[in-house]
């Protein structure tokens, strides 16, 4: 059936225009709303990296690691991925319950919960600060408690333990013996008795300065968690441990610790556990060794 032209005009004009305009009320309601979760996420980044890169630019304010700021953005990333295409306005304590129902569905620790909420705490509240994030007082997280502890028991030996767990290592000649060794004497953690070199270790003073760490997963040297170095006196038997390490004769940028294999990729935690159970005492992990 033909119809008139004009009269067909009309009718595509009637319907663009009314397309035009319910897309400038829609872009109008998204531009109240400020920026979806994904694009404040990408910006946040961009301004972490920024920060990290060149701190001068954030002022006087005390800029955050690079170490802790790609914690919070694997955090985001790996657990909001389902709010990427939603205003972040619109993100609310209930889209924040359903990531931690997750991660406890699949098994995640109250600690890496807990620094998931953290991460999306701030990464909200960097955004109402920019205003980024309009018509929103407080961010989604708020009102959850959720502990970094978990509620078992904790893991540590006592003095005669820990001094059996030594011995055995080198009688059994394990790999870890002077490792573990140097973890008691000194209180060091994995990461910065792998970064200890012959350089820190002042044998006049007897002490050891920790002033660096390495880190497994990034595989790169970083500043200590604190970001201050520390001083560990060196004891007697901690003396016979850097002679029978041959430390007077190490170059000044020469490991202290032998690099064992496992180690090297960041495993200090599993065959310590193992070790542990072989040799009839409580299972703990390296940290805890400190």
């Amino acid at each position: 059936e033909e119809r008139d032209p004009e009269i067909v005009k009309k009718q595509l004009d009637r319907i663009y225009s009314r397309l035009m305009s319910e897309a400038k009320k829609d872009a109008i309601g998204r531009s109240h709303m400020g920026c979806t979760w994904g694009e404040l996420v990408q910006k946040w980044t961009k301004a972490l990296e920024d920060e990290a890169t060149a701190p001068e630019i954030q002022g006087l304010r005390r800029p955050v690691k690079w170490s802790t700021a790609r914690g919070y953005l694997q955090a985001v990333n790996d657990f909001t991925k389902s709010w990427w295409k939603k205003p972040a306005s619109e993100v609310t304590p209930a889209d924040v319950e359903d990531v931690f129902v997750d991660m406890k569905r699949l098994g995640y620790s109250n600690c890496r919960m807990y620094n998931a909420k953290v991460a999306i705490s701030k990464c909200f509240k960097w955004g109402m600060a920019r205003r980024m994030i309009r018509g929103v007082a407080v961010p989604p997280t708020q009102g959850f408690g959720i502990s970094r502890k978990e509620s078992k028991r904790p893991e540590i030996l006592n003095v005669s333990q820990t001094e059996f767990l030594v011995s055995e290592a080198y009688r059994r000649k394990s790999p870890w013996k002077q490792v573990w060794k140097g973890a008691y004497h000194t209180g060091g953690r994995s990461g910065e008795l792998y970064q200890l070199k012959r350089k820190h270790v002042d044998l006049v003073d007897r002490m050891i300065h920790f002033e660096e760490k390495w880190n497994f997963v990034y595989k790169s040297v970083e500043d200590l968690k604190d970001g201050e170095w520390r001083q560990v006196p060196i004891n007697d038997d901690l003396f016979d441990l850097l002679m029978e390490l041959g430390v007077k004769e190490m170059d000044p940028e020469e490991y202290v610790f032998p690099r064992v294999a496992a180690w090297n990729y960041g495993s200090a935690a599993d065959p310590l556990r193992k070790f542990c159970e072989e040799i009839g005492i409580p299972s703990l992990c390296f940290h805890t060794l400190r």
